[in-house]
């Protein structure tokens, strides 16, 4: 038997499940609402990262992959689910395809006790640096499901190789679900605007562009034309059925269980077909069984992710 309490994202206990969040499907922007790309949700306790995570699941209770169309549904089977209790959730999540649409995530931005005053307009109870997001991207705006942190959902896209996390700002535009709350700003647009200008403003200041070093072309084949193709002719080629294993069932055996093992073979792999392109690495890794959250985590000082280290290192 679990207690309930309002999620903050700090100091979580597997005896403390949190309360479910503010859920007004109505208020979802039509333009997401008409797309067959919804999951649903519910908090889970992940003993690896030591708090509550949430796992998309089809409508049935099985779990759901943000890389496989079959897994998702249409958003009033969503919304059907949540309110049904059976399974039980605690929200719906939207799958991003890289088809016009960003969503920008601003975590932790709003001080405990603030969510009511965000809620109804008072945009002073955000902290300073997301405050400048929101009034630069101007969009539908709403509250995380913890209420610490808003949403923004925009028309635009992201360049091929960029980052896509920085401390509390992430944002992603394919291969990926986010929460959708509907827990709408009000005095925020209630359509998804198309500030792409904008957008490239904040990412220029929040996530510069870091260079990946360039292999010698001797290292490398000259790379097909086309993502398909070249997924394709890879997969004929003598070591096809290890890149089938490792690209379209994340399978580990072959390396022990280690997940980065792994991921270096698979981008080692793209880095020879991809004739060392490192944002065409990146692009089709994130298609891959294997990508996972860890991608987009810093993992050094200077703000490199894990995804951008391991294309380095297979790129030597």
């Amino acid at each position: 038997m679990y207690e309930t309490t309002t999620p903050t994202g700090d100091c979580q206990t597997e005896s403390t499940r949190p309360s479910r969040p503010v859920f007004r499907p109505a208020a979802i922007p039509p333009e997401l609402q008409e797309l067959r790309r919804w999951v649903c949700w519910a908090y889970t306790w992940s003993r690896t990262k030591k708090k509550w995570d949430k796992p998309p699941r089809r409508a049935d209770g099985r779990l759901a992959s943000s890389t496989d169309a079959a897994t998702w549904c249409d958003f009033g089977r969503a919304v059907g689910a949540v309110a049904s209790g059976v399974p039980r959730f605690d929200g719906i999540g939207h799958v991003l395809v890289g088809e016009g649409f960003v969503a920008v995530d601003l975590d932790r931005c709003i001080a405990e006790g603030r969510a009511g005053m965000v809620r109804v307009g008072d945009l002073d109870g955000i902290d300073a640096w997301a405050h400048a997001i929101v009034r630069e991207l101007d969009s539908y705006t709403e509250l995380s499901p913890s209420g610490r942190g808003l949403r923004i959902f925009i028309r635009g896209s992201l360049p091929a190789g960029s980052g896509n996390r920085k401390g509390c700002f992430e944002l992603y535009d394919r291969a990926r679900y986010v929460t959708v709350t509907g827990d709408h700003i009000v005095t925020m647009p209630k359509e998804i605007e198309a500030p792409q200008t904008a957008l490239d403003v904040v990412m220029a200041r929040m996530l510069p562009l870091r260079s990946v070093r360039a292999p010698s072309p001797r290292e490398h084949i000259v790379s097909v034309a086309g993502d398909e193709a070249l997924l394709e002719r890879v997969r004929s080629a003598r070591n096809g059925e290890q890149f089938r294993a490792l690209f379209g069932r994340g399978e580990l055996a072959a390396f022990g269980g280690d997940h980065s093992r792994a991921d270096l073979a698979l981008c080692s792999m793209l880095a020879f077909w991809c004739g060392g392109d490192a944002p065409r690495i990146e692009r089709l890794f994130r298609r891959s069984m294997l990508f996972r959250e860890k991608w987009d985590e810093p993992h050094r000082r200077n703000g490199e992710t894990y995804g951008q280290m391991t294309i380095t290192k297979a790129l030597r």
